[in-house]
């Protein structure tokens, strides 16, 4: 797993993250974002049957970027304010980008809304998913306008957690 965790991160994340940077000509910024990135690789399993309520709904990721293996059917995302299948091709990732990379980027890259759908009827499904992201006490400005966007990726974060879950946005 280790070395999976790893191959995602050097050659999949960071590689599409200095791509878009070089695109965008904000290579320059992309050190200071991922010196000690924060960086998770989670497994997710869902199971037979009816667990829809217990499903994470329509949403953006909050980092960077995500990386995600998916072998079976389930993942949708919104393309165009329709939601339409993303249909799993043996030997490739999907790569979602988060609203941070939105943030960042003055609206440049967009964040990719998704969800995971599945009837009752579809078999157990799995998923490999890996976050990129800077570490939480890092600063995080708008590289376009140079805008300071949060003193703290963690408030970053924070902020985007309460909206997402209707709380009350303390700071």
């Amino acid at each position: 797993m280790q070395q999976i965790r790893e191959f995602f991160k050097e050659n999949i994340s960071l590689a599409i993250l200095r791509a878009i940077f070089n695109a965008l000509n904000l290579s320059e910024y992309l050190p200071e974002l991922i010196v000690t990135p924060d960086y998770s690789f989670s497994i997710i399993y869902y199971p037979f049957g009816n667990f829809a309520e217990k499903r994470f709904g329509e949403h953006k990721d909050i980092p960077l970027i995500n990386v995600l293996w998916a072998p079976q059917a389930g993942l949708e995302a919104k393309i165009n304010d329709e939601w339409q299948a993303v249909e799993p091709q043996e030997g490739y990732v999907t790569v979602q980008l988060g609203q941070l990379l939105e943030a960042v980027t003055n609206g440049l890259c967009h964040a990719t809304e998704h969800r995971v759908r599945l009837d009752n009827n579809t078999a157990e499904r799995l998923s490999i998913a890996s976050f990129l992201g800077p570490k939480s006490d890092i600063s995080v400005k708008n590289l376009v306008t140079s805008k300071m966007i949060t003193d703290r990726y963690h408030d970053f974060v924070k902020q985007r957690l309460n909206r997402f879950f209707g709380e009350k946005d303390d700071g």
